[in-house]
């Protein structure tokens, strides 16, 4: 399953849900939980996680590829219902892969005409809005296409390209930890952010040499 998402701040998600059901978006379900635990993959732009939750519970694997438009991601799910089954993956993958991570959040889910949107609050980085829409033909075209239906929706939300940010959560929690520089502007960010992304893309390639 391949997407296109745009990923921004956005403080006031009581606001976001007003301004989503001014379009009669869908509601797919309430505001849940989720534990999210990262395991090591030795690719930056590969994730690996074991998701704790009541409506998304499983092993997902993500890839990525990042533009200076937004991300294109290739997710893959192998759905666990039993928490036993959840334990058990997460003691292997310790003990195959290492324990990176874990990222905490709260997400509510809506579906609108062409794409998914996402109400999340994250732990120890505040509340985000991600548009996501699926990507069927694997064109050029195609991700322009999606860009603007997500370029749409992130001005209803008054959101433009320069708030958008590239990083993955788990990116951003890192990044936070690591940033003793709090008082950067929007546009700042966003520039920092993509150079981060651009850095870690050329070291990749470096690796493959």
């Amino acid at each position: 399953m391949k997407k296109f998402e745009i990923k921004f701040p956005y403080e006031d998600l009581e606001f976001a849900k007003g301004i989503l059901g001014s379009i009669k978006a869908v509601r797919l379900y309430r505001e849940e939980s989720q534990k999210d635990t990262y395991f090591l993959t030795g690719e930056r732009f590969s994730h690996l996680l074991v998701r704790e939750g009541t409506k998304e519970r499983g092993i997902i694997g993500k890839t990525r590829r990042t533009s200076i438009t937004g991300i294109i991601t290739n997710v893959n799910l192998l759905r666990l219902g039993k928490l036993s089954d959840l334990t058990k993956a997460k003691g292997i993958l310790t003990i195959t892969n290492g324990l990176m991570d874990q990222i905490e959040k709260s997400r509510e889910v809506y579906r609108a005409e062409h794409a998914l949107i996402y109400l999340d609050s994250v732990k120890d980085l505040g509340n985000f809005v991600k548009v996501s829409a699926y990507i069927r033909d694997p064109t050029e075209k195609a991700y322009k296409e999606l860009f603007g239906i997500c370029m749409n929706y992130s001005k209803m939300f008054q959101r433009d390209s320069g708030d958008f940010t590239l990083l993955s959560y788990l990116e951003l929690l890192d990044k936070k930890r690591k940033d003793k520089d709090v008082n950067l502007t929007n546009e700042e960010r966003r520039r920092k952010d993509f150079e981060f992304a651009l850095e870690e893309r050329e070291r990749k390639q470096k690796e493959k040499i």
